[in-house]
């Protein structure tokens, strides 16, 4: 399903910097709620911007073609936005 196809996204989004990892917070939500939030908000981007997959191809032949989901941005801005008229700021994690 939808949460199964997030999963790899979600999990590279939080492995991207170990450092200070970012996160959003509310001040009236655990980090499970905020979680869990931002998971709705992803499946609600996903549902207005789902996944359409554009094929590039390279000048070069012998390069392979790969493929590239072009709703991309637009579903993080989207899942962002949702967050964000939740009250979630996104910040460093503490």
């Amino acid at each position: 399903g939808t949460i199964m196809k997030l999963l790899p996204l979600l999990l590279t989004t939080a492995m991207l910097c170990a450092c200070a990892p970012m996160v959003w917070v509310r001040p009236d939500t655990t980090p499970e709620q905020a979680k869990s939030d931002g998971a709705e908000c992803q499946i609600s981007a996903y549902g207005k911007y789902p996944e359409k997959e554009v094929v590039i191809t390279p000048g070069d032949k012998r390069e392979p073609s790969t493929f590239q989901d072009s709703n991309d941005t637009l579903r993080d801005a989207e899942a962002a936005y949702c967050m964000r008229m939740q009250g979630y700021t996104w910040q460093r994690a503490k």
